[in-house]
């Protein structure tokens, strides 16, 4: 189902374990031809794409090591998306500023809005439900809010789960 359509204000994260190393691959959004966040091991960025087929470098996918449990949130306002990876900021991409990293080809394209559509969390998002663009991953605690994190909440609610699983272990 629709967790909610054209959002301008939403944080979505989860746990990911990274299996192997791919290309262009979806982990939050719609389908292959609207806007949606992923990872890029090939190319090493961690990316929100555009439906008009531009893609928006975070930073390093480093940030996300192969074989080790990482959180990571991408949380928006109405000017800015930012990524976290252990609570850590990662980037952020910013409306009518950040250029694009590809698609168009020139790369003179800026990000047009934060406009989010959230259906599928790491489905097959080819026509067809081909599962060509699944992450090779496991994912955990995936969430979605419509609402925005401050770099203060998201550091707060990762110490608070790291915690929790350091006390669930006994």
């Amino acid at each position: 189902p629709t967790v909610f359509s054209s959002a301008t204000t939403y944080t979505v994260g989860c746990w990911i374990k990274y299996l192997s190393k791919d290309s262009y691959d979806w982990l939050f959004g719609t389908s292959a031809t609207t806007k949606n966040f992923g990872l890029n091991r090939t190319g090493d960025h961690i990316f929100y794409r555009e439906e008009d087929g531009e893609y928006y470098s975070f930073g390093n996918n480093s940030n996300i090591p192969l074989n080790t449990w990482t959180h990571l949130i991408f949380t928006a306002n109405d000017t800015s998306i930012s990524c976290y990876a252990n609570g850590n900021l990662v980037g952020t991409i910013t409306v009518n500023s950040t250029n694009s990293i590809d698609g168009g080809g020139d790369n003179s394209d800026t990000l047009e809005s934060t406009k989010l559509t959230l259906t599928r969390i790491n489905g097959g998002y080819a026509s067809g439900g081909n599962t060509n663009y699944l992450v090779h991953c496991k994912l955990s605690e995936a969430f979605a809010y419509d609402s925005y994190m401050t770099a203060s909440q998201v550091k707060t609610l990762y110490n608070a789960l790291v915690k929790k699983q350091l006390l669930d272990r006994g």
